[in-house]
C-alpha cells in the first residue's frame, strides 16, 4: 500500500452529512467528521462537503428545505486521520479512511459550491437548485456534474474489474479439465454463462459510454447536461454495477474452486466487484427515481440525481 505524499494531491470525501461549517471573519469554523476519503493517503489536501449556519449555528436551507453545503479544502497535515476505519472485504487499495477536524479554520477562497444540478425544463422552478458550480475554468469537463463524474467511475471501476474476471476465465477455461468432468472449452452449460457474462459486460459499459458521449455533447453546446439525461446516467451506472456484480457471480461460480485461490485473480475482483455493489450508487433507490420520471412523476428523493 502507497503511503507517501503526493504533492498538490487532492482527496474529497463524500460523506458529511453531520459536518457543519460557521461563518467567521475571512471564512468559516468548521467541525466534522467525513468517511469514504478514497486516496487520502496519497494525497496532501483534503476536501470535505459541509452544512453552512449561520453565525449562531443554526442550519442553513435552500427553497426545498435542503440544507446548504460547500465543500471546503484543508491540509491533510491539519485533519486527524482514522486509517483503522477502512477494514473493509474488497477496495481495500483506495485506502479510503476516515478524517474529521474540530473548530478549524478554512479560508474562504478555500471553498466552493460542490455542484450545481445542471438545467431542467421537466420539473417545477422549485425542484431545481439554484446555484450554478463556481467555476474558474470554462472548458467542457468542468460543465459536468461532479456527482455523475463520482458515479460514472465507481461503476466503470465494477465494470473494468468484470472484464478482467472474464479475461482471466477465458485463459482458465482453456486449459482446465475439472476431475470426472469434459473440459471446461467443451462444456456446453460453461460456453452459454461465458456468452452470458460477456453480454452483461459490454452491454452495459456500451449503453454509458453512449449516454457519456452525449452529456459531453451537451456541455458543449448548452453549457451543462439536461436533466434527464441526468437521469439516464445515473440509471445506467446503477445498471453497470448490477451487470458487473451478475457477471462476477457467472465467472466465480463456473470457475469452481480454481476461483477460491488468491494468487488465480478471481477472489480479490469478485470482493471488490461486491463491495462498489453494496455502496449507495448501486443502491435500486436509484432506479425507483428514474421509475418516478418516467412515469410523469417528480422524483421524491431528488438528492439522488446529481
Amino acid at each position: 500500500m502507497i503511503t507517501t505524499e503526493a504533492p498538490d494531491a487532492l482527496a474529497l470525501a463524500m460523506n458529511g452529512a453531520q459536518c457543519i461549517a460557521v461563518p467567521v471573519t475571512g471564512g468559516w469554523r468548521v467541525t466534522g467528521r467525513w468517511t469514504y476519503g478514497s486516496s487520502s493517503r496519497v494525497a496532501t489536501w483534503l476536501g470535505g462537503h459541509s452544512r453552512l449556519t449561520d453565525e449562531n449555528g443554526q442550519l442553513l436551507t435552500d427553497r426545498q428545505g435542503r440544507p446548504v453545503e460547500r465543500t471546503m479544502i484543508l491540509r491533510r497535515a491539519d485533519a486527524t486521520i482514522h486509517p483503522d476505519t477502512w477494514d473493509v472485504i474488497g477496495l481495500r487499495a483506495t485506502g479510503s479512511d476516515t478524517y474529521s477536524v474540530t473548530d478549524l479554520f478554512v479560508p474562504k477562497g478555500y471553498s466552493a459550491v460542490p455542484r450545481g444540478r445542471g438545467r431542467d425544463h421537466n420539473l417545477p422552478e422549485d425542484a431545481v437548485a439554484e446555484a450554478e458550480p463556481e467555476r474558474r475554468e470554462s472548458g467542457i469537463l468542468y460543465r459536468h456534474s461532479m456527482q455523475l463524474i463520482a458515479c460514472s467511475g465507481l461503476s466503470s471501476v465494477a465494470i473494468g474489474a468484470a472484464r478482467a474476471m472474464f479475461d482471466e476465465f477465458v485463459q482458465l477455461a482453456r486449459s482446465k479439465t475439472p476431475s470426472n468432468a469434459i473440459p471446461l472449452r467443451d462444456d456446453n452449460w460453461v460456453q452459454a454463462r461465458v456468452a452470458q457474462a460477456d453480454s452483461l459486460i459490454s452491454a452495459s459499459q456500451a449503453w454509458l459510454l453512449q449516454l457519456l458521449r452525449t452529456a459531453w455533447e451537451e456541455c458543449a453546446t448548452d453549457g451543462a447536461i439536461s436533466f434527464p439525461l441526468r437521469i439516464r446516467i445515473r440509471q445506467a451506472c446503477t445498471h453497470q454495477i448490477d451487470c458487473a456484480r451478475e457477471a462476477a457471480n457467472i465467472l466465480f461460480k463456473e470457475a469452481g474452486a480454481t476461483a477460491l485461490f488468491r494468487h488465480n485473480g478471481f477472489e480479490q475482483r469478485f470482493r471488490d466487484i461486491h463491495s462498489v455493489s453494496n455502496q449507495v450508487q448501486g443502491s435500486i433507490a436509484r432506479l425507483e427515481a428514474a421509475g418516478q420520471f418516467y412515469l410523469g412523476v417528480t422524483p421524491q428523493q431528488l438528492t439522488l440525481i446529481p
